[in-house]
């Protein structure tokens, strides 16, 4: 008999970590089979649940199966990052990016530190405000403004790039450039001498 461990992810369990060598290799198939194994051995452990969640993603895109493994995964172990992390990464897979990015965003709040969500969000990009913000964001209107907006920024970048960027900060700035002498009192006459 297979000695199964005690700790999550552990050594013990090799269906586990042929699962992670396949998943990394992009075997999918083969990795579902392993993740299935181990998760025979131990079927409430939260971190097969999940990868086996995201490898069901991935390979058979049933998406809903996958994000219900993903779900009963942090159920079980609401405290690690990583399995919010693989929850929207299939979220992502899925097309939804509104929820991957919330979900991203929430695993790097949990953990600053852990590398996953942070690659994530970095490769989501950072996402601007909706053009016209008394609409909501999937509005056809805000689509169509904000993808003319992605597309004219560029333009105008090149065509302000030789502008200097900087603006004056305060109005009383703007002419500190220019130097003014003060007036003093004029002079009186009996002050005023001719040149020898």
């Amino acid at each position: 008999m297979q000695k199964v461990s005690e700790k999550p992810g552990r050594v013990g369990i090799p269906g586990y970590e042929r699962a992670v060598e396949f998943m990394s290799s992009n075997q999918l198939r083969s990795a579902m089979e392993h993740y299935q194994e181990a998760l025979r051995l131990s079927p409430d452990n939260p971190k097969y649940l999940s990868l086996y969640g995201l490898c069901i993603g991935r390979y058979s895109e049933d998406f809903s199966l996958a994000i219900e493994l993903c779900e009963r995964a942090i159920s079980l172990n609401p405290d690690d990052p990583t399995l919010r992390v693989n929850l929207g990464k299939v979220f992502r897979m899925k097309g939804d990016k509104a929820n991957a990015h919330e979900i991203f965003v929430r695993a790097y709040t949990e953990n600053k530190s852990l590398p996953s969500a942070s690659a994530e969000l970095s490769r989501m990009g950072m996402r601007r405000p909706p053009v016209l913000s008394f609409l909501p964001r999937s509005h056809w209107l805000n689509i169509k403004l904000g993808k003319l907006r992605a597309k004219l920024e560029p333009l105008l970048f090149w065509r302000n790039r030789g502008r200097s960027k900087r603006k004056p900060a305060s109005p009383q700035e703007s002419y500190s450039t220019h130097t003014y002498e003060k007036p003093g009192p004029e002079p009186s006459p009996d002050s005023i001498t001719e040149p020898l």
